[in-house]
């Protein structure tokens, strides 16, 4: 996906990858529920700026809204979410790990730990 947001392009197929979450766990059968999501994080290989790009129903963070307090149906949703380092930081250690988190944001991994 390519996405420009402020001015700065972000394109998941020219970005390093750094790791991939979904809240499915072990055992889900179904990827229809409305609060079902799947997330990539990414940093942009020249710039080192930081992205999310995710999936998920109307009622996850990539869900858009349909109206007042109304998420559209039982659909999914893509979209792409900038992150400066130190969200893309704490993202990455809460559903990627402690020691991913460690390795990829080596400086982060030494303030924030």
């Amino acid at each position: 996906m390519k996405k420009i947001v402020n001015g700065i392009r972000y394109d998941t197929t020219k970005a390093v990858l750094i790791g991939k979450a979904d809240n499915l766990g072990s055992g889900a059968r179904t990827r229809t529920v409305m609060t079902f999501w799947e997330a990539w994080l990414y940093v942009s290989r020249k710039s080192e700026h930081y992205f999310l790009f995710g999936r998920g129903g109307s009622m996850s963070r990539f869900g858009q809204a349909a109206g007042r307090n109304t998420f559209g149906g039982n659909g999914m949703y893509q979209d792409l979410i900038p992150m400066t380092k130190t969200e893309a930081y704490q993202w990455c250690y809460t559903y990627l790990g402690r020691d991913i988190a460690q390795s990829h944001f080596e400086e982060s991994g030494k303030d924030e730990g």
